[in-house]
């Protein structure tokens, strides 16, 4: 925060979601995710979020990543399903469950039932994926 704000002034949050999809053309993948990570902080640092305002980027916190193939819905259904019908999930465990799947992030949502998912057929359940990966 800088010394000239007062306690008085308003802080908005705001969330930006870019989704870039580069054709590499030779170039390596780590090395673009390093490289958008930089224009982005050169963005913040050269007051290209706040334009021509008053205005002041007071926080903010850039990840950059690849994100996780998608599962199939019938996949976790399934595997769900099963938890229940083997007794491995208590029917008042679900709606902890539904809240605590329902507010994380999709990626870490995405990652642990693939966790989950690889730890079921490594223990010999069918294969949940429906023969994907």
């Amino acid at each position: 925060m800088n010394d000239n704000t007062t306690s008085t002034s308003e802080i908005v949050s705001v969330r930006l979601t870019l989704n870039v999809a580069y054709l590499l053309n030779g170039e390596p993948a780590q090395d673009m995710i390093t490289r958008l990570q930089r224009m982005c902080e050169h963005a913040i640092g050269h007051g290209m979020l706040t334009g021509d305002s008053a205005a002041e980027v007071d926080e903010y916190t850039i990840h950059v990543s690849v994100p996780p193939a998608p599962l199939p819905e019938d996949a976790i259904a399934g595997f769900m399903r099963q938890r229940i019908e083997d007794g491995n999930l208590d029917a008042e465990d679900i709606p902890t469950r539904l809240a605590r799947y329902g507010l994380m992030a999709p990626d870490d949502f995405i990652a642990e039932m693939r966790e989950r998912l690889d730890a079921a057929q490594d223990d010999g359940a069918a294969d949940l994926f429906g023969g994907q990966p």
